[in-house]
């Protein structure tokens, strides 16, 4: 009597671990699919490559700046320098070039 329950919970145990599985692999499929719907349709990539466009032109403005400060800088120190040509060597001395 006592083995007759036992089989009766394990076959009932074992269903329902056959059931959460299944469930649990339609909710992967179905997360899965979003995920990549958004990352491809939703723009994640554009987005991403428009930051990256952003930062870059943020990184040479900020570049030009630091050269153009240092100018005026060199200016209030009475350093007798050319303006264009002391630009031209910082920008190039900072190497604006970003991959």
């Amino acid at each position: 009597m006592y083995e007759s329950k036992l089989t009766k919970v394990s076959k009932y145990n074992k269903g329902i671990t056959l059931i959460v599985l299944i469930i649990t692999i339609i909710v992967l499929l179905i997360l899965a699919t979003v995920t990549i719907r958004l990352s491809i349709n939703g723009g994640v990539i554009n987005n991403a490559e428009k930051g990256k466009k952003s930062y870059i032109d943020l990184h040479i403005k900020d570049k030009i700046l630091t050269a153009y400060n240092e100018l005026q800088t060199s200016k209030k120190l009475n350093i007798n320098i050319e303006d264009e040509d002391f630009l031209k060597q910082r920008i190039e001395a900072q190497d604006l070039t970003v991959n």
